[in-house]
C-alpha cells in the first residue's frame, strides 16, 4: 500500500532531527541548510493535504438512527436528535473544532448548520447529516440531491422496521452520485435477536438482508455494499455481537479516508518529493556501511594485537616496579624502630649515611620514584596511538570525510585515555605505598630475648661463680650488695675489661646480624607487595584495552542503528 501522510511525516521528522543534531556525516553545512529548507516546505504541503476532509453524507428516513451511527463512528456523543428538530430541512455538518475551513460543498443554495466537536478520531472527517428524505419536498429535495454530488461517500441508512419503505428506493433512484460510493446500512438488527435463539435470529436476518438487496438491485445497483448493525450496541464499551458489522463498516469508511489522502499525495507528487529528499541519504547510507566495515576490521586487528600488548605492558611495568618502585617502597617502609639495641643504632647510622649521600630526608617520600618514566609512558601511549592511526588509515582508504575521522578521535581519545591510565597507575602504586608497613612483632621479641640472654651472661661473667653461688644460696640485701661490689671490682679489672669488650663485640655482631635479617624481611615483604601491585596494574591496563574495544563496538552499534533508521526512512 502507498505510504500515508503520518508515515511520510514521521520519516521526514527523523531526517530533520538527524540534521539538527549534526548526526549525519556526509553533508556540508550548506547542504544541511538546503535540506532543512526543503523539509520545511514539504512539511507544509503535507499538512495542507492532511487537513483535507473525507466528506460522508448520512441519509435516511425519520427514526432510523442516523445520530446514533455518527456517535458510534466518532466514539463519543457528537450528534443528537435535538440538533435536527430546529433544522429539519438543513444539512447538519459535524466538524472538529480545530479543523480548517469547510471545503467548497456548494452549500449556498441549501440551508446548512455546522456543529463543532472535539473528537480527534474524526478530526479529518466531515459527517454530513442530510435531512430525512421522507420530510423533503419540492425545492429542498432537489437541492439535497445536488448536494450529494459533492460527497465522497453517501451512506444510505434504513432500519429493520423501515427497509420496505418504497420512498427510500424512489429517492435512491434519483441520486446522482456514482453507485460505487454508495454504502447501505440496515440498523437496529438487535431487534431480531431480542428474546430469541441465535439460529432463529440469523434466519430472520438473512431473509431481511435478501429482501433489502433485492430492492436495491431493482434500482440498478447489482452488487450493493451492505452492512447490518446495531449502532446502539456499538456505542457501548463491551464486545459486539457476532452479527453486528459495525466495525467492518467503520473500517471501510476510514480506510477510504486514508486512500483519499494517498490519492492527494500522488496527485501533488508529494510522495515523489519526499522520496527525492530521502534519497539524498544514499551517500550517508553508503558511507555508514563503509564506516561500519572499517570499525569491524579495526576491532578485529585490535583483538588480534591485544594479547601481545598485554604481555608487553606487563614486561615494561615489571621492569619499572623492580628497578624503581621496589626501592621506593623498601625505603619508605624501612623503619629503624623495628630493631632494638645495637641493631637500632646501626640502622640509624646507615639511614643517616644514605640520606647524606642522596641529599634526601629519611622521613620524606619522593613521589617521583612512583611516577612512570618516559620509556614506560611511550610504551603504553603508542598502543592507543596505533589504534587511532589504524582507524584513520582505513577511513582515508575508504575516502570517508573528516566527520568520520572526528568521530573516531572522540571514541579513541588516545591522550585522554593515556592520562587517565597514568593517573590510575599512580593511584594504584600510592595505595600500596600508603598501606601500613609490616610490624615484625615476633622479630622484635626475638631480638629482645637474644639481647637479654647475652646481658645475663655478661652479668654472670663479671660477678664470678662464688659471688653468684653465695647470693643464690641465701639471697638478701647483704648478699645483693656483696654481689654488686664484686661485679664493680671485677669490671675494672683486666678480666672485667675483657668481658666488657667481648660483650660489646657480641652486641655489635648481633646488631649487624639483626640488621641484615631485617633487610631480608623488608625485601621479602616488598617483593610480595610488588607482586600484588603488578597484578593490579596489569588488570588496569587490560581494563583500559577492553574499554577501548568496548567503545569501538558501541560506536559500531550506534552506526548500525543509524543505518537501520536511514534504511527505514528511505523505504517510506
Amino acid at each position: 500500500m502507498t505510504t500515508t501522510i503520518p508515515q511520510i511525516k514521521e520519516g521526514l521528522a527523523q531526517f530533520k532531527d538527524l540534521l539538527q543534531r549534526e548526526a549525519l556525516f556526509s553533508f556540508s553545512t550548506q547542504e544541511k541548510e538546503a535540506l532543512l529548507k526543503g523539509l520545511g516546505e514539504l512539511g507544509q504541503k503535507l499538512s495542507a493535504v492532511e487537513a483535507s476532509f473525507l466528506t460522508i453524507g448520512i441519509l435516511g428516513g425519520t427514526g432510523v438512527g442516523k445520530s446514533t451511527i455518527m456517535n458510534a463512528l466518532a466514539g463519543a456523543e457528537i450528534a443528537s436528535t435535538s440538533h435536527r428538530r430546529p433544522h429539519t430541512d438543513h444539512v447538519l455538518i459535524y466538524k472538529h473544532e480545530e479543523a480548517g475551513p469547510l471545503p467548497a460543498l456548494e452549500l449556498e443554495n441549501l440551508p446548512w448548520h455546522v456543529i463543532t466537536h472535539k473528537q480527534d478520531s474524526v478530526k479529518h472527517v466531515l459527517l454530513c447529516d442530510l435531512p430525512d428524505f421522507d420530510s423533503l419536498l419540492g425545492e429542498h429535495r432537489d437541492r439535497a440531491i445536488r448536494f450529494m454530488e459533492h460527497l465522497d461517500f453517501l451512506v444510505w441508512v434504513t432500519s429493520l422496521e423501515k427497509y420496505g419503505d418504497s420512498r427510500f428506493y424512489e429517492f435512491l433512484q434519483t441520486a446522482p452520485k456514482a453507485k460505487q460510493n454508495f454504502i447501505f446500512v440496515m440498523n437496529k438488527i438487535d431487534l431480531l435477536f431480542e428474546g430469541k435463539q441465535q439460529e432463529s435470529g440469523y434466519k430472520e436476518l438473512n431473509r431481511a438482508v435478501d429482501t433489502f438487496k433485492t430492492h436495491i438491485r431493482d434500482q440498478g445497483i447489482d452488487d450493493p455494499l451492505l452492512y447490518t448493525l446495531s449502532s446502539q450496541e456499538a456505542k457501548g464499551t463491551g464486545d459486539l455481537s457476532h452479527w453486528n458489522q459495525f466495525f467492518a463498516f467503520k473500517h471501510h469508511l476510514f480506510l477510504h479516508r486514508d486512500m483519499k489522502q494517498v490519492m492527494a499525495i500522488k496527485t501533488a507528487n508529494l510522495e515523489v518529493e519526499a522520496e527525492n529528499l530521502l534519497s539524498s541519504l544514499q551517500a550517508e547510507t553508503e558511507n555508514l556501511k563503509k564506516f561500519i566495515a572499517v570499525l569491524k576490521e579495526s576491532a578485529e586487528d585490535f583483538a588480534t594485537h591485544r594479547p601481545s600488548w598485554v604481555q608487553a605492558g606487563q614486561e615494561v611495568m615489571d621492569s619499572w616496579l623492580n628497578n624503581r618502585v621496589k626501592a621506593g617502597i623498601m625505603r619508605h617502609h624501612a623503619d629503624p624502630s623495628r630493631l632494638v639495641g645495637p641493631g637500632y643504632g646501626i640502622a640509624l647510622l646507615f639511614h643517616a649515611f644514605r640520606g647524606r649521600s642522596d641529599g634526601t630526608s629519611e622521613n620524606s617520600l619522593d613521589l617521583s620514584l612512583f611516577k612512570p618514566p618516559e620509556e614506560i609512558i611511550l610504551s603504553y601511549r603508542k598502543r592507543f596511538q596505533w589504534a587511532e592511526e589504524r582507524l584513520r588509515h582505513l577511513i582515508h582508504r575508504e575516502n570517508l570525510g573528516m566527520p568520520f575521522e572526528e568521530q573516531v578521535n572522540e571514541t579513541i581519545r588516545a591522550e585522554a585515555r593515556f592520562d587517565a591510565l597514568g593517573e590510575r597507575f599512580l593511584q594504584a602504586v600510592l595505595s600500596f605505598v600508603a598501606r601500613p608497613a609490616p610490624t615484625f612483632k615476633l622479630f622484635k621479641i626475638y631480638q629482645t630475648v637474644f639481647y637479654a640472654v647475652l646481658f645475663a651472661f655478661f652479668l654472670f661473667a663479671v660477678g664470678g661463680e662464688r659471688a653468684w653461688l653465695d647470693f643464690l644460696s641465701s639471697p638478701g640485701p647483704a648478699k645483693s650488695l656483696q654481689l654488686l661490689v664484686t661485679m664493680i671490682h671485677t669490671l675494672f679489672s683486666t678480666k672485667g675489661l675483657s668481658a666488657l669488650a667481648s660483650y660489646a663485640l657480641l652486641n655489635l655482631f648481633l646488631g649487624f646480624s639483626f640488621y641484615r635479617r631485617y633487610q631480608s624481611l623488608l625485601l621479602r615483604a616488598g617483593e610480595k607487595a610488588l607482586g600484588a601491585l603488578s597484578i593490579a596494574i596489569s588488570g588496569i591496563w587490560e581494563e583500559n584495552l577492553d574499554e577501548l574495544l568496548s567503545d569501538m563496538e558501541a560506536l559500531k552499534q550506534e552506526m548500525a542503528s543509524r543505518l537501520e533508521a536511514l534504511s527505514t526512512m528511505r523505504r517510506l
